[in-house]
Parts: structure tokens; C-alpha cells; sequence
């Protein structure tokens, strides 16, 4: 038997705030997958568990480290590191001191960044599908930050 999709219902979920105008809830849900999956697929990866002490130094690293990580490792195509990096830039920049305020962007432009967030979402839905460990390539992560 296969495994249940799940990505359809998050993307529903995601495009029915968008299309209500919760651009805000769009971004910051998205943004709570993206770095949930993100530890998924490291978990994955390594075959360990959130409860495992040598998971502590992977789970502790910036989100910038982790993607940074992925993409070092090869399991992240050139789009998809993009697609993400792009997003954690966006959100990073609107809802962090010295940003432009979320509320203070035009109406396309929080169009333009839900659009990034669910794209984000996605890339990150099809990493943790398709991750499983060991890790395809050892990365000494700790020497590559």
C-alpha cells in the first residue's frame, strides 16, 4: 500500500488564504512547514531521531546552514535551493528588525510572496518524500559552515 499524499491538502489549505487575502497566513504557515520539513529530510537523511543526542548539532543550525547543507549534499536541485532560499529571503526581510513590514507592501507583492511561500512549501514537501537515509553523500557539516 501506498503512502498517503499529504502535499494536495497542504497546497488547498495554502491557496485557500491566499485567494481569502490572508497573505500573512500564507507566509508565515508556509514558513512553519518549510522549517518543520526541513528537519524532517535532516532526520531522514542522517537516520536519526529528533530524540537522538547526535541530532542536536544538525537541529540546532541556522535554516540558511540546513539549506545550505542540502544543497552541499546534492539532494536539492539548483531550482529548488533557489525556490527556498528566495523565500526565507523575503520572509526574512518583512517580518525581522530592519525589513519592510509585511502590512506596508502592495497587494502584488504579497501576491508575489504567497506564490513564493506555497512554491517554498512544495519544494520542501517533495524533499521529505523523497528523503531517506544514510545520507546520499557524507558532508562534513561541521567544517562547512
Amino acid at each position: 500500500m501506498s503512502k498517503p499524499q499529504r502535499l494536495p491538502e497542504r497546497n488547498k489549505f495554502l491557496e485557500e488564504l491566499k485567494i481569502q487575502g490572508k497573505f500573512a497566513e500564507v507566509v508565515l504557515t508556509a514558513w512553519g512547514l518549510t522549517e518543520v520539513l526541513m528537519d524532517d529530510v535532516l532526520l531522514k537523511e542522517y537516520s536519526l531521531s529528533g530524540h537522538d543526542h547526535r541530532a542536536g548539532p544538525i537541529l540546532k543550525l541556522d535554516f540558511e546552514d540546513k539549506l545550505q547543507l542540502q544543497k552541499k549534499a546534492s539532494f536539492v536541485s539548483k531550482d529548488e535551493f533557489k525556490t527556498v532560499q528566495r523565500f526565507q529571503q523575503r520572509r526574512n526581510f518583512l517580518f525581522h528588525k530592519d525589513g519592510l513590514w509585511f502590512a506596508n507592501i502592495a497587494v502584488s507583492e504579497k501576491e508575489e510572496l504567497a506564490e513564493i511561500a506555497i512554491k517554498a512549501a512544495q519544494v520542501m514537501e517533495a524533499l521529505s518524500s523523497r528523503a531517506s537515509g544514510p545520507a546520499l553523500k557524507e558532508v562534513n557539516w561541521f567544517n562547512s559552515r
